[in-house]
Order: structure tokens, then sequence, then C-alpha cells
């Protein structure tokens, strides 16, 4: 009884490990592809590092929290650099380190809060480390948003609901942007996860407005 237990486990175990494999691979497939021409626009190809004092700067503080977990750049550090050498600049130096995925979200933020503008701020971005910095954009746009209590008010219609937002953003960006519609749902569930205060409950409960399955999966 103990050996017939013991390879269910590690079948099990092995399943696991074969899905999530195969769902890395098919969630990074389209950010590698760099030479596909849907995604050209979005890629950044500057491979030139900073070099300035104030670069090193920030580069000390990028190592310095690489270290922790999450990995990510305080607001106010972020904001600071912002001015002193650029957005631009900021991405390039975390994106020598390539999992810069949670660093992205931070630096999304403080370009979106800046910009005040979604085009604008996607300028910036594209899909840079795995659409880290774009999952930023989203958390901080939703916050804007104010986007509470199953309605979007302020800067979106009142009339919207949270439902007919979380229902429509990805499509508009898809045809828009031309952002992967597996990185715009995992963005969306970072922004849900975001509101919900790290709700994991509320956050899922969100996700279930979406129609499709594999979307819901994906948020």
């Amino acid at each position: 009884m103990v050996k017939t237990n013991n390879g269910v486990l590690f079948v099990g175990l092995s399943l696991i490990l074969v899905a999530a494999f195969s769902l890395n691979y098919w969630v990074h497939r389209d950010t590698m592809a760099i030479y596909n021409d849907d995604l050209m626009p979005f890629v950044h190809l500057e491979t030139t590092k900073p070099t300035s004092t104030r670069a090193d700067d920030f580069r000390s503080i990028v190592k310095k929290y690489e270290k922790t977990m999450p990995p990510e750049i305080p607001l106010d550090v972020v904001l600071e650099f912002y001015d002193r050498i650029g957005p631009e600049d900021m991405l390039t130096i975390i994106e020598e380190n390539p999992l810069c995925h949670e660093q992205g979200h931070n630096i999304g933020k403080i370009i979106y809060r800046q910009t005040k503008d979604f085009d604008a701020a996607m300028d910036v971005c594209g899909l840079r480390c795995a659409q880290g910095c774009f999952h930023g954009i989203l958390m901080e746009m939703t916050q804007v948003l104010n986007v509470h209590d199953g309605m979007i008010s302020g800067a979106a219609n009142e009339n919207n609901s949270l439902k007919q937002f979380v229902q429509e953003f990805c499509p508009k960006i898809q045809s828009s942007r031309g952002v992967n519609h597996v990185y715009c749902y995992h963005g969306l569930g970072h922004a849900l996860m975001f509101l919900a205060n790290d709700n994991i409950t509320r956050a899922i409960q969100t996700c279930e407005y979406l129609k499709e399955e594999g979307n819901r999966f994906y948020c």
C-alpha cells in the first residue's frame, strides 16, 4: 500500500512539473520571438549600457533589491531615478538581469503615474522585462481609474461596470497595441490582486467575469 501511494505521488509530482514547464514555454514563447513582425514595434533592441555615475548608483540599488523577496525596487526610489536618469535607462539597467519581470512592475507604475497616458507609457515600456513594465502600467492605471466595489469611476465612464472593464480591456489593447493576450490577462490578474489588497479569493472571483476559460486561467 505504501509503495502504491508513493508511486501515485511520484506520478502526480511529475505531471505537475511537466505542466509547469509547458506553461512557462507557452507564456514566454512570443516574448522570445523578437523577429515576429507584429511584436517588433514593441521590442527593445537597445544594448548600450548607461555608464553615468547616476546610472551606476541605480545599478547598485537594483543589485541590492535583486536579493530581496519580492525583488521589487521601492516606488520612491524609482520616482527619484525617473528624474535622475529617466525610465529608459532604468529599464536598460534592470534588463542586465534577464529575470527582471518583477522589478519592471514599479517602473511601469511610475511611468504611467508621470505620463498619465496609456499609449505614452506603453511607448516607453513595450515588452520589456517579459512585459513586467506593462503589468506595472496596468496596476497603476486601474488604481488611477479607481476601480472598486464593482464600478469604474474617476477618469472612466461611471456607467461602466467592473465586469465590463475586465471583459473589454485586453481585446481593446490587443487591437490597438498588439500586446500578447497571455501577458495581458496575466497582467490583469496582477491589477485585480492589487485592487483586492492581495485578497486572492476576491481577485479570482473577478477573473471569473472573463468569458473564455483560457483567459480566466491566465488571469
